[in-house]
């Protein structure tokens, strides 16, 4: 059975302003999604409340039908996170040292860890050294966090604003082993302003944050969206 998410009425207000209404719907694996929208639609206030980062005042979030509620641990060994902060970085730990740390959380082997983290670095023209993050510009930091949430191979992906101090080519590779992960059977939800064009044709179901809502501009045709 592949992988589900399930969000179910989910509202989330702030003060008397209020970010997400009763909002729901279905996120199925071997899908590649895009949420899009303006600045303070709600994008990362969906994210942090489906990774339990953030508690919704209504609604609930399941994953193959398990809530973080009953069954947190079960949910996350199989779920990714890429936020859009370092918070998930250890400054004072190198890259190596921060994704081999996750791995081995996540009950990755060592040795099949060493292979993937090797794979990955490469890829991503990470320092294998024991330079710490601190040291890290903005970019470098967001690429060690794009890693640390893949290396497991999670069944769920969140990414919020993953590609944001990116350079251009590595914005390609990172939206190349989203689709990967997608192919190979995952859910992968990425919460982004900044699709360039060319990466459009890769998501499989492109959403907008609107009104407190998610809207499947696949169901109503994508051609008036011009800019994401």
């Amino acid at each position: 059975m592949l992988p589900l998410i399930e969000i179910n009425n989910i509202s989330k207000s702030f003060k008397d302003n209020t970010i997400i209404y009763n909002c729901s719907f279905e996120f199925r694996g071997s899908n590649m999604y895009l949420i899009h929208g303006d600045n303070g639609s709600g994008k990362s206030t969906l994210i942090r409340i489906m990774t339990n980062l953030l508690s919704p005042d209504e609604g609930h979030v399941y994953y193959n039908h398990f809530t973080f509620e009953k069954d947190q641990k079960k949910i996350l060994q199989s779920l990714g996170v890429i936020l859009n902060d370092d918070r998930c970085l250890y400054y004072k730990l190198s890259a190596w040292e921060n994704v081999y740390y996750a791995g081995r959380i996540f009950g990755v082997s060592k040795s099949i860890l060493h292979s993937r983290m090797t794979t990955l670095f490469d890829l991503f023209d990470l320092p294998k050294d024991k330079t710490l993050i601190e040291n890290f510009s903005s970019g470098m930091k967001r690429k060690v966090a794009i890693v640390r949430g893949l290396v497991h191979q999670p069944l769920f992906l969140l990414a919020d604003e993953p590609l944001n101090n990116l350079d251009e080519e590595s914005r390609f590779k990172c939206i190349q082993v989203f689709k990967q992960l997608a192919l190979n059977g995952s859910v992968v939800i990425v919460a982004s302003h900044i699709i360039d064009e060319g990466y459009r044709d890769l998501f499989d179901v492109i959403l907008e944050m609107k009104d407190g809502k998610l809207h499947d501009l696949s169901l109503q045709g994508n051609s008036g969206i011009t800019s994401l």
